[in-house]
């Protein structure tokens, strides 16, 4: 089983039904292991609006708000949305894409790293015991962090 759909069985345990984001080439097995769960992706005008649209899921529901953006400058522009989370304290999940090292020496995209490593961003690990802090709850940060 691939890491996707561990993620995604996961994330629809705990009720999540929608994942905002843009899609992009390595988003693809993200993409495919939600629609496989049911859960929908929704495509977004920018990856600030992803942010921002979890957010008030996870305000409205109770169930921690996702949101996706692909590596480099999808990862960068994310970070408006949540940064909107962090302050309102919403549970909010970030998914970023990551092109793999063979891709990185022959790509012209630029390739920065996806986590933000100064507070008040951290990189977390997503478990199925953070995941269950997190429902329900109306308090957190929110928790960049990328696949492998």
């Amino acid at each position: 089983m691939k890491t996707a759909n561990i993620i995604a069985d996961q994330l629809f345990k705990v009720g999540v039904r929608h994942v905002y984001g843009i899609p992009g080439g390595a988003s693809i097995p993200w993409i495919e292991a939600f629609r496989n769960k049911g859960i929908d992706f929704v495509l977004v005008s920018n990856e600030a609006s992803a942010g921002v649209m979890a957010a008030v899921t996870a305000r409205l529901t109770g169930v921690p708000g996702v949101c996706h953006a692909t590596f480099g400058p999808g990862a960068t522009n994310i970070s408006t949305g949540t940064g909107c989370a962090f302050l309102d304290r919403d549970p909010v999940i970030v998914l970023t894409s990551e092109m793999n090292d063979a891709m990185k020496a022959r790509t012209a995209q630029i390739c920065y790293k996806s986590y933000i490593q100064d507070q008040p961003f951290q990189r977390r690990r997503l478990d199925k015991k953070s995941l269950e802090n997190m429902q329900g709850r109306v308090s957190g940060s929110c928790s960049p962090w990328t696949s492998r």
